[in-house]
């Protein structure tokens, strides 16, 4: 079997509307049986300012085939301030596995990340089965994700906070989206592993995830936004996840708590199958933990498939290095993040 390795060409950091549809089309079918829809791989395009994409294509396409693997790049910088590669929609076709496609691809994704020159280390996310198979491609360093287990009780809150109004956050006009990337810089600044958000792609990620996004304002003060939380519930695992937070430093953590709550009876009433009056599951972030009490903790686990290798070793933005030189034992991503 004859297959060439190449990077999707772009112009301007776009894709030819030709090579962006084979890759969705190919990429949507390979994970069909996951349920990942089109449209998911379709924002993450859309959200990202700069693609780079490689493929495995057969030199003689059939009527049907011609990307037959594929790897993606995401350009990303996380706290603090390393640049970093995120590896993500890694699949083969299924006709054409077992082949060491992925592999190729990853030794290829390798050398492409050496040549650009652009960044620090480079990071991605796997099951436990398949790391291993990373180990020996050379993402070798593991680095620690701690998540809250936390039992809470969806609750309406609405302008009963006090001094503040919790409610859905309806994005009217873009003035009100740097308000949401300054929150988001102001909690995650300084949370090691966290990305740091440019504008463009901060601005495109909380447009495409605003069904599950709900703020909390002053009654003095309505049109500002001083915290917000995005909080999803996925059907699959029977589980809320809160998928990020956004926080002004003098803002009571009671006032956060609540807005959680009322988020998730927001959305359960729109789920008419689940009662709205038990206690939920939500995992979180360990940075959140002021978000229960000590009687609503029920666990947390520590999640090892975030792996990594340090591009340069030993610079001074060397993951590992920032690692090893902190207190903090484990790192923070944000769902909203995800390669």
């Amino acid at each position: 079997m004859d297959i060439h390795l190449a990077v999707l060409p772009t112009q301007h950091h776009v894709l030819s509307d030709k090579d962006q549809n084979d890759w969705l089309d190919f990429i949507t079918f390979c994970f069909h049986a996951k349920g990942t829809p089109r449209s998911h791989f379709a924002r993450q395009l859309n959200n990202e300012p700069i693609h780079t994409i490689l493929v495995a294509r057969l030199a003689s396409p059939t009527d049907t085939v011609s990307i037959v693997s594929t790897v993606r790049i995401f350009h990303r910088t996380i706290v603090p301030n390393i640049r970093t590669a995120g590896i993500g929609a890694v699949c083969t076709h299924p006709s054409y596995r077992k082949q060491g496609l992925s592999s190729k691809l990853l030794d290829f994704a390798r050398q492409v990340i050496a040549d650009m020159n652009a960044f620090d280390c480079s990071l991605l996310h796997c099951a436990p089965r398949f790391q291993s198979f990373y180990h020996q491609r050379g993402w070798t360093n593991t680095l620690l994700v701690e998540t809250l287990v936390v039992d809470m009780v969806p609750t309406i809150h609405d302008n009963d906070t006090g001094d503040y109004i919790v409610q859905p956050y309806a994005i009217a006009t873009d003035s009100h989206l740097p308000q949401l990337q300054q929150l988001h810089q102001t909690f995650s600044g300084g949370k090691i592993g966290a990305d740091i958000r440019p504008k463009a792609f901060s601005n495109a990620l909380m447009s495409s995830y605003q069904a599950s996004i709900f703020v909390a304002t002053t009654k003095a003060v309505p049109e500002t936004v001083v915290g917000y939380c995005s909080l999803q519930y996925h059907v699959r695992d029977g589980v809320w996840r809160l998928c990020d937070v956004g926080v002004e430093k003098n803002v009571p953590h009671d006032v956060i708590r609540r807005l959680v709550a009322h988020a998730m009876h927001v959305q359960l009433e729109q789920l008419e199958q689940m009662d709205t009056h038990t206690h939920q599951t939500v995992e979180m972030p360990s940075c959140c933990k002021f978000l229960g009490t000590e009687d609503q903790h029920v666990g947390h686990k520590i999640d090892h498939g975030w792996l990594y290798y340090d591009v340069l070793p030993g610079s001074n933005n060397s993951l590992q290095k920032q690692m090893e030189s902190t207190t903090i034992a484990t790192a923070t991503r944000w769902k909203i993040d995800g390669f």
